[in-house]
């Protein structure tokens, strides 16, 4: 008879932690919207070049809003943007994005998410350059 306590066969079970692959790790860090991240490259020392895919399956005007799922056609051109740097390394994200032809704006390239978000806050400062260079000067003053 045992007694009493847990049954053990004398073997230990090694328990491996799932350790996230470099795309996962991208995508949490970028944090942007609307995106998942296919792939992570270093094609030289400091610069990491992050390809993402749009989620969304149709396509949305970025001037009018107007929605479609046909494709114009697909750019030749990869579209870049800079990101913030990861340490010492300069971030670019990159997507092959599509055109579509809107009844209101022509042929235009489809709206990508993120990049709605900073032409908001550069539009921002664009209307108040004044209490921008008075709060660098400010700034200035303290150092």
């Amino acid at each position: 008879m045992h007694g009493g306590g847990p049954i053990s066969s004398g073997r230990r079970r090694s328990m491996k932690l799932w350790e996230p692959s470099p795309t996962v790790r991208a995508n949490t860090l970028l944090g942007l919207l609307g995106v998942t991240v296919r792939g992570v490259s270093l094609p030289e020392p400091g610069l990491l070049i992050i390809d993402v895919a749009l989620r969304r399956r149709g396509l949305v005007c970025p001037r009018c809003g107007w929605r479609t799922r046909w494709r114009y056609d697909r750019r030749l051109v990869a579209s870049t943007w800079r990101h913030l740097d990861f340490g010492a390394a300069m971030v670019t994200v990159r997507a092959q994005l599509c055109r579509l032809n809107c009844p209101g704006g022509g042929v235009v390239t489809e709206l990508v998410p993120f990049t709605r978000v900073v032409s908001d806050a550069v539009a921002a400062v664009g209307r108040h350059p004044l209490a921008l260079r008075s709060a660098a000067r400010w700034h200035g003053r303290q150092r």
